[in-house]
């Protein structure tokens, strides 16, 4: 029986794709938490009927990451060998469905600045935008690069990619991934451009402990495991750890989100 049955070369944008992934930085300082989005599902409700914007628990979720790392510099801070580029805002890169080999990217810039019905409608109309526009993305970068060599293909993205400048337009300051899967318990992306990548799973009902005035009980909570990923070249861990504990705060007591 043969080892494999097939064996293709990968075209010449996926070899362009493949090479910006390998170019950026894996992470190395981990934490996992378990977020209660029950609390969150109501106001999201209450806040539909009272705007008529259809927010989304994952609008939700990137306000929420926006105002948890607002206050911290490290979160606008990207790293160049030994120089620390430190952004004037915290821009949040958010991976998008797609049947492509890697997903794309929408960019929110300034996001603390904006409130949960605008992240929904530039949500939408970048998402729009950006899966319209991928086709001819792929095309122009498999003619620039069709020529190369492999080595100077990935030399010449290498390069391209250790600016700064490049990785925040690309992928923002932070960025946060989304598997809206219900039997996703959780997922950590390999990869990551700047300084914290969060990863979230799917927002189902799991037995949760209770704790009130007559003791602990179980309820089945609508909740989801969530994953801060740092550069721990840039973000010490504790203060990682004290953003996990805000965003997790926001999004159980939804009302300060607004």
């Amino acid at each position: 029986m043969p080892t494999f049955i097939k064996s293709e070369k990968m075209s010449i944008a996926e070899r362009g794709l493949v090479d910006i992934l390998t170019s950026v930085r894996r992470p190395d300082g981990y934490c996992m938490i378990c977020v209660d989005f029950t609390a969150a599902e109501a106001f999201r409700k209450a806040r539909i009927a009272q705007t008529g914007v259809p927010i989304t628990l994952f609008d939700m979720t990137i306000r929420a990451l926006a105002m948890a790392c607002r206050s911290r510099e490290e979160f606008r801070t990207l790293l160049k060998g030994y120089k620390r580029f430190q952004s004037p805002t915290l821009d949040i890169g958010c991976s998008i469905a797609s049947g492509k080999t890697i997903a794309p990217v929408i960019v929110f810039e300034n996001a603390p600045v904006l409130s949960l019905e605008e992240i929904h409608q530039q949500r939408i109309e970048m998402t729009k935008n950006t899966l319209a526009e991928q086709d001819a993305k792929l095309k122009e970068l498999e003619n620039s690069t069709r020529f190369m060599l492999n080595f100077l293909r990935r030399r010449a993205i290498g390069r391209y990619m250790a600016k700064p400048h490049h990785r925040k337009r690309l992928s923002g300051t932070i960025s946060i991934t989304a598997i809206e899967m219900n039997d996703m318990e959780w997922m950590c992306p390999s990869h990551m451009s700047g300084s914290l990548q969060v990863g979230m799973g799917g927002i189902i009902k799991r037995p949760r402990v209770i704790e009130d005035g007559q003791g602990c009980r179980v309820e089945a909570r609508l909740c989801a495991f969530v994953t801060f990923m740092i550069d721990q070249r840039v973000v010490h861990p504790m203060r990682s750890m004290r953003a996990a504990r805000r965003f997790k705060r926001l999004l159980e007591r939804p009302e300060r989100l607004v």
